[in-house]
C-alpha cells in the first residue's frame, strides 16, 4: 500500500450515504482517479465538502475499483448531497489539522 499525493478535484453524482464505500462519480472523473492511483493498494487522502457537510476521507484503488474509507480525523460519515465536492487533500494540510487538533487520521 502506498500513500500518493495526487492533485484530483471531481463533484458527487448522487447522494453519497453515510454508509457508503463507494464515491459516485462521472465516468471521466473515475477514470482520472483511477489513473492517478494506477496500482493496487495505492490510497491518497481527501475531503468531501458539501453545503453544510465535511468529512476527511481515504480512496483506496483494490484491484480495478476505488475504495472509500471514510470518518476520518474525527470526522463523522456524513450524507453529502449531489454536487458536493471531493478534493485531494496534500499531506501538508493533513498534518496542519493534525497539529492543531491534536486528532490523527486512522
Amino acid at each position: 500500500m502506498a500513500f500518493k499525493p495526487i492533485n484530483f478535484s471531481a463533484y458527487i453524482t448522487e447522494s453519497l450515504k453515510g454508509a457508503s464505500k463507494s464515491l459516485p462519480l462521472y465516468p471521466t472523473a473515475q477514470e482520472d482517479l483511477m489513473s492517478l492511483l494506477n496500482a493496487d493498494g495505492d490510497y491518497t487522502l481527501a475531503h468531501i465538502i458539501g453545503k453544510d457537510t465535511y468529512e476527511v476521507i481515504r480512496l483506496r484503488r483494490v484491484a480495478n475499483y476505488i475504495y472509500v474509507d471514510r470518518a476520518l480525523s474525527g470526522t463523522d460519515a456524513a450524507h453529502h448531497h449531489k454536487g458536493s465536492q471531493v478534493i485531494a487533500a496534500s499531506p501538508l494540510a493533513f498534518a496542519l489539522v493534525i497539529e492543531l487538533t491534536g486528532s490523527t487520521v486512522t
